[in-house]
């Protein structure tokens, strides 16, 4: 990915980008996939109770590791992938492409001040 934001900011603009972005939707697809796996070991044994008024949770940890980087993780992943699925959209399906190139031969009107 570095590779390509290097040369192409030299004036060079490979033909696979297509297939870097793809790759990297893939990437996020695995990290969701991965932090549902882990929520769904992480919490093991889930008990709810009814004792009270309020319900109340319990569950035994079958995973180690902070809970609250792997939300985040889960956070993070969901927002690129979303991100990303739609640039590819906008960028290299036909329907993106034709939207787009209809903005830039539109172009609008500037009025004079008299």
């Amino acid at each position: 990915m570095y590779y390509y934001y290097t040369v192409s900011t030299i004036g060079i603009h490979p033909w696979w980008k297509k297939h870097l972005t793809g790759l990297q939707i893939y990437q996020f697809v695995s990290g969701v996939v991965y932090t549902a796996v882990y929520f769904y070991y992480y919490f093991k044994d889930v008990q709810i109770s009814f004792d009270s008024v309020l319900p109340s949770i319990s569950f035994k940890t079958g995973c180690t590791g902070e809970l609250w980087a792997v939300g985040f993780m889960f956070f993070v992943n969901n927002t690129f992938l979303i991100l990303f699925s739609q640039f590819f959209m906008q960028s290299y399906s036909s329907k993106g492409k034709n939207s787009r190139e209809k903005s830039r031969n539109e172009t609008p009107e500037v009025k004079k001040r008299s």
